[in-house]
């Protein structure tokens, strides 16, 4: 039904042979949104929807709670909430699909994960700056040294790593909490922890 090789071919999405939209219209960015909206596509044509509206779905989609979700842009900042990234696997899918210079906030209650690809994978990404935060930030700053990655912050405080994403970035950038790790040192779950998020960047004068 689906040949995922040919998900966005240049630059454009097709449904087996079929031009449905371009790959910039998506809403949401990065691979993973791709694939998910490749298989929206499929469902949607199993079920004979046409494609105009198939697409002003796509296109008016904003994404789940937690999961990339674009909560606030105040002087040109977007303000990324991932806090559902409760490991590192999670963590590298939105490293990923970030595309602009991008401040990431890691850190919480340790999984016993190796970091060893999270920060491979951060030095070879749109990230520009690391703020480490949680039970967990001493061994990802141990990490991070052995792998040569040095543009890092260390708080314990997780309301002061969101105030100091606020004050390092600049129009143009993003900041992405993203924390490859669960939330239980300092929440309840990780919704309370993105919850938090979004309350100190909305009351913080970024």
């Amino acid at each position: 039904l689906l040949d995922m090789d040919k998900k966005d071919k240049d630059g454009k999405i097709y449904y087996n042979d079929e031009y449905i939209m371009n790959s910039e219209e998506l809403s949401l960015s990065g691979e993973h949104n791709q694939y998910n909206c490749l298989f929206a596509i499929a469902v949607c044509k199993l079920l004979r929807i046409n494609n105009e509206d198939i697409i002003s779905g796509i296109k008016e989609f904003k994404g789940v709670a937690h999961r990339v979700e674009l909560i606030s842009e105040k002087n040109g900042v977007r303000f990324y909430d991932d806090s559902k990234a409760t490991n590192t696997t999670s963590a590298i899918t939105a490293i990923k699909s970030m595309k602009t210079p991008t401040i990431l906030i890691l850190g919480g209650s340790e999984k016993g994960e190796k970091y060893d690809k999270l920060f491979a994978e951060i030095s070879d990404s749109a990230i520009v700056h690391v703020i480490l935060t949680g039970a967990s930030r001493f061994s990802m700053l141990e990490c991070a040294k052995k792998m040569g990655y040095s543009k890092i912050t260390v708080t314990s405080d997780f309301d002061l790593a969101v105030q100091i994403s606020c004050l390092i970035s600049k129009s143009g950038d993003s900041v992405l909490l993203s924390p490859a790790c669960a939330s239980f040192d300092n929440f309840k779950n990780y919704e309370e922890r993105g919850k938090v998020f979004k309350n100190i960047v909305e009351n913080y004068p970024c």
